[in-house]
């Protein structure tokens, strides 16, 4: 009703619920989205002149290559449509159906390539399609990087915690757990039992406070410096005056 229209703009997706609705000859009806699809023409087209049309309408309307549909909207033979879209769609053995660039040589391309050796190993057959299809995944193979630019920092993400668990159980002489969550990027570290090595060994004391090897190892692992203060005297109020160690 009319008299709700300002009761419903309160709310923050107000003109959402608004739009549900629609004014036909003084009376509220049902919004089109109730009746028929709104956010794509449900007008089909029959023909086009193009391959390249025929693969975006392929894609609109399955999300996919289907060479039988756009052999009907051009009235071109399969090996006719491949020739003009060479080097935009290619063969996927691993789906059993052709994929366009953009989704094809995309993503882990060196595991898709051990993937497609595989499947030619099984099926000991040869086609040149695939064969194509390599080699376009090949040339996207990415530049390896020189070992000497590779960063090994303590607590490089890429590295298992595993690794650095071990060598901190071997320096500590203690059992070292070390977990990383992803999500929080943060690591987590705990130890079986305390010894001289952590809490004197590799154990650093401040004015205030110290940090034990495990804390270290903490900050270690998070490319960061506990935050040591000193005192440097007293203020009007007989406060510490603490500045960084």
């Amino acid at each position: 009703a009319p008299q709700n229209v300002g009761l419903v703009l309160m709310d923050a997706g107000g003109r959402n619920l608004l739009a549900i609705e629609r004014e036909e000859k003084g009376r509220l009806v049902k919004s089109d989205i109730f009746v028929h699809p709104v956010s794509f023409s449900v007008q089909q087209t029959e023909h086009t002149d193009t391959p390249e049309e025929a693969l975006s309408l392929s894609l609109n309307r399955y999300g996919s290559v289907e060479l039988g549909y756009m052999q009907e909207l051009t009235g071109s033979s399969e090996e006719e449509l491949l020739t003009a879209l060479k080097g935009r769609v290619f063969f996927n053995p691993l789906v059993g159906g052709y994929e366009i660039k953009d989704r094809f040589v995309a993503g882990n391309v060196i595991a898709k390539i051990e993937d497609i050796r595989q499947w030619q190993q099984v099926h000991m057959e040869a086609d040149s399609r695939v064969e194509e299809a390599l080699a376009a995944l090949e040339e996207a193979v990415p530049e390896q990087i020189p070992f000497a630019d590779l960063d090994f920092n303590f607590g490089e993400r890429w590295i298992p915690t595993g690794v650095f668990a071990a060598y901190m159980s071997h320096l500590y002489e203690t059992e070292v757990k070390i977990a990383y969550s992803p999500s929080l990027d943060e690591f987590s570290v705990s130890n079986t039992r305390t010894n001289v090595k952590i809490y004197e060994e590799f154990c650093v004391k401040g004015y205030y406070r110290s940090y034990d090897g495990m804390s270290l190892l903490k900050h270690a692992l998070h490319n960061t410096v506990p935050n040591m203060m000193k005192c440097v005297g007293k203020d009007e109020n007989g406060n510490d005056i603490k500045v960084r160690d």
